[in-house]
């Protein structure tokens, strides 16, 4: 065996142990932050255990590596000691979050008890196989050099082969793994990688340490190049201050390498998003600088005596590279948005939007990130100068560079990002790489003086220059939401401009622990928006509405509420709405403190809620506070951001959704905000799904322009109407409905979309779930923003209001029973929904229609009637009349029956009940009355029937197509009547009715005749999915 191929076998091996690393690293930071929650001390924490253990175990095992006889077979047992370790963190997680939330409600912790459960906790799951993960570059490193010479070379390499593997692992849990297989089985996969290094080196230990003792025996040197050997005779170490002051400049460098990766990300993400995909970008792009001047280093090592001068060296050039790129950070969303511009927003262009988003993050960091690879290498040349203790020396290079990075992710992400600001945090670290660098070099004593002086002088002064010319950020750039928008040809300037920034005013911005807060005052339009890390999370403008009705709606429905829960404070609205009715207590839990800050910016919006007696501030991971509350409340409102954005998707999942359950009363009511921009119809489908494979009972509300409520509970939902009418009745509620244009009750109900059997029926429908296990959402919830989605089509499929009464389950259908409806009862919906169309254009002409009916001479009816063109399919329908009377051809009838069912389509609604009956009647008379083509008209009734959700009388009138096309006494051609799409009609009616044999007996023969259909493909899948789980189950 060659020395090449030896050095291959080792490299590879070494370069998948750095795939698995990081791919752990990012499975156990999202298991944990389910455990202890997304905050910015939870995630600390986190890492400092995480990066502790790799500490710990560079130092301990680098010096028992040092006494072991066998290296290469200790190497492949840490590798096989990892997989055997990390199979099992599942397991330990789950069992690790039933000890956390016993000890945290039975011991009654304060704050830092509960901070050191969440730390033993971390420590004994994370140390163990941190510690041999730790472990596993000294051993390798003390087996792969048997020279002296050969030792900064080495290392270098190992790194570099190991970073690039970081980076691949990065990448490939965070675009595919996780999506793919979820949490468990990504893990799984990570220690069979760890387990087959580890196999693959025990294999071929024999083979290898033979080479090596054969090549040893006749003066080869395994695994070094000859160039080294004469270096190896004259080579000399270091004095004992110099490796002492070397090992604390390699602490510094890490803690000062962990400062820029945290402000890195926190800039960056206001730039590109703050998506999970995003993370992955921005974590691959940091390490692969670092890759890259590890590589550098490998390939040109500086002599023995200039490595400990080169070490100095990159520590000035990185704070130098920072000096000269500093000044145009406020330029990245320039940059970014000419980079973005250069894509058409389609899911086929997503993983190049992407690659484009690395790029920008990957040219911000590379010269820094450059420099500091070179330093480990370096440092561990100086360190290590004798074989003997090869392994300890190396070990203990890493152990303090990555106390350093620990250090620097505690005191920078606690203290300095909080206190300083991202900008000032970022110069610290700058004076620190400069004054490391000038300390190093000055105690480099074969350099000359003068030069040093100079050095030092050149820093001092470029840093003063850089300070006293270089103005502040302009913040609202950094407020552009770009992330979320497609300029076109637009120019930054423009788009700024566009979008109503060049005159905002900047009330607040702080860079808090878990998030950078703003507050914009905008002059036009007239308000004030919350951004949380670059993106809008709450305004006084288009989020009124549904702010003032996460609280209005359910205490409307249900006016005996006493305690409330609301999750996310954001402008404070729905809290000050909630405390205007005669609640108990109102429990608000917020994970940001800089929101909390910024709320006096809105105490006219949201009546100083804040200062109500009755509202207990809690600063805290909702989900955590949940788990470990066991209080229970009549209301819980959950208002999370956008589920694209990073840990939010786990307030979207079936674990908090059954943990928000578990907190209710009986009778109590979960109210759900949901946004449907950026979004696509499978998107929301699943969340819907989730929620309701929980709750009970679920209602749907559409509220906003683009949003929707889901109010779930244990029980069904049955209002008092006039308790809700008292309610309403009450002055600081009704002017508080009477800022977003709502008056009256009827106008409420009529905001309802879809009864709990109808979302029922959504949760049959093929889907997946979004569980914390297999955290779905995070990662299709990105590629909806990119492509500027909306959901539209399940919307108007669920929408009962286009229902007669007596066939839908809305309230208000109920409510009408016992009431009628009145001048300001249309006045008042249409004042409102108006405004609101894009879920309510079809019941907007319904009541138009019916409005102008009711009050033909009223100003307002008609100006309503005229503006929306209502009777237009109805002067249609009459000029047919005509000429069907006079000529009843087929042609003329097919028109006839499209425009009825159209014209149903639009306007039938609790309304309009009587659209549905006329439509059946006039489509039935059209099939009556033709003698060759009577299944076209069957089809399209059974159309008619399936929208209003009348399956039995559809399979009716699809059963007799299905005949008549068989029996071959109708013939049609594939774009008149598809044989195949009668099929697919078939079985999603039998789908719907719960027979899933019948479903997929129809499903199966379409995609006989159309094997790409997606619905039967879809239908076919979930029900042998379901079959199969139901067998195994008995």
């Amino acid at each position: 065996m060659s020395d090449r191929k030896v050095n291959a076998i080792l490299y590879t091996c070494f370069f998948f142990s750095g795939i698995s690393g990081l791919i752990y690293e990012v499975l156990w930071a999202k298991y944990l932050s389910l455990i202890f929650g997304n905050t910015a001390y939870a995630h600390t924490l986190v890492l400092a255990t995480f990066m502790g253990g790799l500490a710990l175990g560079s130092l301990m095992l680098g010096r028992l590596v040092d006494k072991v006889d066998d290296k290469l077979g200790f190497y492949a047992w840490v590798e096989i000691g990892i997989a055997a370790f990390c199979v099992l963190t599942p397991k330990f997680f789950e069992f690790s979050n039933t000890v956390y939330l016993t000890a945290a409600r039975n011991l009654s912790l304060n704050a830092p008890g509960i901070v050191g459960v969440k730390f033993i906790i971390s420590a004994l799951i994370l140390l163990p196989p941190t510690i041999l993960m730790g472990g596993t570059l000294p051993i390798l490193s003390k087996f792969m050099i048997r020279s002296v010479g050969a030792r900064g070379e080495t290392v270098a390499r190992l790194y570099y082969i190991n970073s690039f593997g970081a980076v691949v692992g990065t990448l490939f849990a965070g675009f595919y793994l996780i999506y793919y297989l979820g949490l468990a089985c990504s893990v799984t996969t990570a220690s069979l990688i760890n387990f087959f290094v580890g196999f693959t080196v025990l294999v071929l230990k024999e083979p290898i340490k033979r080479h090596a003792s054969v090549t040893d025996a006749v003066g080869l040197r395994a695994l070094i190049p000859k160039r080294e050997e004469a270096e190896n005779k004259r080579e000399a170490g270091f004095s004992d201050s110099i490796i002492r002051i070397s090992l604390v400049g390699i602490f510094v460098s890490g803690f000062v390498a962990m400062l820029y990766e945290i402000i890195w990300i926190r800039l960056l993400s206001m730039v590109l998003g703050s998506s999970a995909y995003s993370f992955s970008l921005m974590l691959a792009a940091f390490i692969s600088g670092i890759t890259i001047g590890a590589f550098l280093i490998s390939k040109r090592m500086p002599d023995t005596r200039a490595t400990f001068l080169f070490f100095g060296l990159c520590e000035i050039f990185i704070g130098i590279s920072l000096i000269i790129s500093l000044p145009f950070y406020g330029k990245l969303p320039a940059i970014f948005l000419k980079l973005s511009n250069i894509f058409s927003r389609t899911p086929e262009t997503f993983l190049l939007y992407s690659a484009a988003k690395f790029l920008l993050a990957f040219m911000v960091m590379l010269p820094p990130t450059v420099f500091l690879g070179m330093t480990l290498p370096l440092v561990s040349k100086v360190a290590s100068h004798k074989l003997e203790f090869l392994g300890r020396r190396i070990g203990s290079v890493f152990a303090f560079n990555t106390s350093g990075n620990i250090f620097g992710a505690l005191i920078s992400g606690l203290v300095l990002l909080p206190a300083l600001g991202s900008k000032l945090t970022l110069e610290l670290g700058v004076a620190i790489n400069l004054c490391l660098g000038i300390i190093i070099i000055s105690a480099d004593k074969p350099s000359p003086a003068r030069p040093k002086i100079l050095l030092a002088t050149m820093c001092c002064l470029a840093f003063l220059a850089y300070k006293l010319t270089i103005p502040d950020w302009d913040k609202t750039v950094f407020n552009t939401q770009l992330f979320r928008y497609y300029g076109g040809k637009s120019s930054f300037a423009g788009l700024i401009k566009g979008r109503g920034l060049a005159d905002a005013e900047v009330l607040f911005y702080k860079d808090g622990l878990d998030a950078t807060v703003s507050v914009l005052k905008y002059k036009f339009p007239k308000q004030l928006t919350l951004f949380v890390n670059g993106k809008a999370d709450a305004s006084t403008g288009n989020d009124m509405p549904t702010q003032v009705l996460c609280a209005e709606l359910p205490l409307v429905l249900k006016p005996d509420i006493k305690d409330v829960l609301v999750v996310g404070l954001g402008s404070g609205v729905t809290c000050g709405s909630a405390l205007l009715h005669p609640i108990s207590v109102l429990d608000l839990v917020e994970i940001s403190p800089s929101v909390v800050e910024a709320n006096k910016y809105f105490v006219e919006y949201n009546y100083n809620a804040l200062q109500d007696d009755r509202l207990n501030l809690y600063i805290e991971d909702a989900r955590t506070f949940i788990q470990r509350n066991e209080k229970k409340y009549d209301l819980l409102i959950n208002e999370p951001s956008n589920p694209w954005m990073s840990g939010v998707g786990a307030l979207f999942s079936k674990e908090y959704f059954s943990d928000c359950l578990n907190r209710l009363k009986d009778g109590g009511l979960m109210v759900q905000w949901v946004q449907t921009y950026e979004m696509d119809d499978a998107t929301f489908e699943m969340i819907v799904r989730t929620y309701a494979s929980v709750f009970p009972e679920v209602l749907m509300w559409g509220t906003g322009i683009y949003d929707i409520l889901l109010i779930g509970s244990k029980e069904k939902i049955v209002p008092v109407f006039n308790e809700s009418e008292k309610r309403l009745a009450q002055q600081p509620v009704k002017e508080d409905l009477a800022r977003i244009g709502l008056g009256d009750l009827f106008t409420l109900l009529s905001l309802q979309l879809a009864s709990g059997e109808t979302v029922r029926e959504l949760v049959k429908m093929p889907g997946g779930i979004n569980s914390d296990y297999f955290p779905i959402l995070q990662y299709r919830a990105p590629l909806a923003l990119y492509t500027k989605s909306v959901v539209k089509d399940v919307i108007t499929d669920l929408d009962e209001r286009r229902l007669a009464p007596e066939r839908g389950k809305l309230l208000i259908g109920n409510y009408l029973q016992s009431h009628s409806m009145g001048y300001d009862n249309y006045k008042n919906f249409y004042g409102y929904i108006s405004a609101k169309t894009a879920y309510n254009k079809d019941i907007l002409y319904a009541l138009v229609k019916k409005w102008h009916q009711e009050f033909p001479g009223d100003e307002d009816a008609v100006l309503a009637h005229v503006l929306y063109n209502v009777d237009f399919l109805d002067n249609a329908i009459r000029a047919l009349d005509k000429l069907i009377a006079a000529d009843p051809k087929f042609e003329l009838l097919d028109i006839y029956a499209s425009s009825y069912a159209r014209r149903c389509f639009t306007l039938e609604s609790f309304l309009l009940p009587e659209i549905f009956h006329d439509t059946v009647r006039e489509i039935k008379m059209c099939a009556d009355l033709t003698e060759n083509k009577k299944a076209k008209f069957y089809y399209l009734l059974g159309k008619v029937y399936c929208s209003a959700k009348d399956y039995r009388e559809a399979l009716l009138c699809y059963e007799k197509v299905k005949d008549l096309i068989e029996s071959k006494k109708e013939v049609y051609e594939p774009h008149e009547l598809d044989y195949s799409a009668v099929l697919n009609e078939i079985s999603l009616v039998y789908y719907k009715m719960d027979n899933m044999e019948k479903a997929l007996e129809y499903a199966t023969k379409v995609l006989a005749l159309d094997k790409e259909n997606p619905h039967a493909k879809a239908i076919s899948k979930f029900i042998k999915t379901q079959m199969i789980a139901r067998r195994s189950a008995r």
